[in-house]
């Protein structure tokens, strides 16, 4: 009908409503395991390379995140300061914490080829 009721619809059909109450055994299990502590030794570090190796495979036409930062300013950074930026990365690691914008991201629906005329979600 229009593009907020096509939104909602798509967020329906692809992002549906975790219920607790329809879970299957699987599912409960999983839970569960979710919810108790790890019993594990801190993991290792990242190292230089890997920080490089990650932000190499970024796109080079993706649009940057919320803060603003591609990968090719990224990169610069990298090359310019590439123990303090590990270091950045190190700390997340240890404290167990990420910035909220960095898990944020943008959906952008693509029309399969050939299906440009359904009216099915499944079309993306």
């Amino acid at each position: 009908m229009d593009i907020v009721s096509t939104m909602k619809h798509m967020m329906e059909y692809f992002l549906p409503e975790d219920n607790e109450s329809s879970d299957s055994a699987h599912h409960k299990f999983i839970r569960q395991l979710a919810a108790e502590p790890l019993d594990t030794i801190d993991g290792e570090e990242f190292t230089k390379e890997e920080i490089q190796a990650v932000l190499e495979k970024f796109g080079p036409d993706e649009a940057p995140v919320e803060d603003g930062l591609d990968r090719d300013i990224l990169l610069r950074i990298f090359k310019a300061i590439p123990t303090f930026l590990t270091e950045i990365y190190n700390e997340c690691l240890r404290k167990g914490f990420f910035p909220k914008q960095w898990k944020h991201s943008t959906i952008i629906p693509i029309v399969k080829p050939g299906k440009e005329g359904s009216t099915e979600v499944t079309k993306y």
